[in-house]
């Protein structure tokens, strides 16, 4: 008489609990790296990226994320600027929600929103400096999703 569940209770057995999540260890930005939210999927393996700089840049997702790591809309993304092109960059890691929520709680985080100006923000939001405000309607959403995190 054959054993219960087979090959196909091992693979269930092997794969994570329901509800738990794995924990990865939290990425920080380094030297020409920095933080951005996805705004839109440009085709091709392409987004447009809000930078903390305040820039908009087209990003590359390269192709050991490509069928691994799906990434949306108003995800969190670290983007590492390319020395040769300065509105062009590769995207290089995507945050969880629990690793957004880790980020801003992180003090390397608060000290550049304190080099960057930000002294009065509040302890639970990241709020990203801009330099210009454009009037388009799509821009106004986008600064109200940045005051919101």
């Amino acid at each position: 008489m054959p054993k219960k569940g087979g090959q196909k209770a091992k693979k269930m057995a092997n794969k994570s609990k329901h509800g738990v999540s794995q924990s990865r260890v939290l990425r920080f930005a380094e030297e020409s790296e920095v933080y951005g939210v996805v705004l839109q999927a440009l085709g091709n393996d392409q987004l447009r990226v809000k930078c903390q700089d305040g820039i908009e840049r087209d990003c590359h997702i390269p192709g050991s994320m490509q069928r691994k790591v799906w990434i949306n809309p108003e995800d969190h993304v670290l983007v590492s600027i390319r020395n040769f092109q300065e509105k062009r960059g590769d995207i290089t890691h995507k945050y969880m929600p629990d690793e957004v929520r880790k980020l801003k709680q992180s003090p390397s985080v608060k000290a550049l929103l304190n080099v960057l100006g930000d002294k009065g923000a509040d302890e639970n939001a990241i709020n990203f400096v801009f330099d210009e405000k454009k009037s388009d309607s799509k821009e106004e959403v986008d600064d109200e999703f940045f005051k919101n995190i």
